[in-house]
């Protein structure tokens, strides 16, 4: 998916230390994090666990110069079964392609939406991470038991979402 924002304009990539890769719990991770077209963060977080048997891929964008809602896809392989964040199980081919079509469409939209003051939609974004972090769910708390409040709550904020 990050190659469909590579397509649509220019990926210039931000400093992800010491989040490049990390591991804990048996779960391999590798992060890249970049600024798109000047007016959204964009971030790729991959992990891998039990020699390849169970993978994920996380894709988020947080507009912050546009009147856009912030796009987030997960897609998790476990064991032989598939479950994109949007779908249930299914025809992986036909998921991947229906995940593809959905982030073109959402990209179609920066084309048209309406500018917006980058420190009041900030601010909206840090309201939504915040929202994630004191309520927790089922990233946030899985990456708490591994890496500690404190770091995961860094690796959010900064990196994944890239509201601090």
């Amino acid at each position: 998916m990050i190659g469909l924002f590579a397509s649509r304009g220019r990926l210039v990539s931000k400093d992800v230390s010491p989040w490049q890769t990390f591991s804990g719990r048996g779960m391999k991770f590798h992060l890249q994090s970049y600024d798109w077209n000047g007016c959204a963060s964009v971030s790729h977080l991959s992990m891998k666990a039990f020699l390849g048997l169970m993978t994920m891929e996380t894709v988020i964008c947080t507009p912050y110069a546009k009147d856009l809602p912030l796009f987030s896809f997960d897609s998790i392989s476990a064991f032989g079964k598939n479950s994109p964040s949007t779908f249930k199980e299914g025809d992986m081919i036909r998921l991947s392609e229906l995940a593809g079509e959905m982030t073109s469409a959402y990209l179609d939209l920066f084309a048209s939406a309406r500018d917006v003051e980058r420190s009041a939609k900030m601010e909206r974004n840090r309201a939504y991470v915040e929202g994630l972090i004191r309520n927790g769910g089922p990233a946030i708390n899985a990456v708490r038991k591994m890496l500690g409040d404190e770091p995961a709550e860094t690796l959010f904020r900064k990196q994944l979402f890239g509201t601090d």
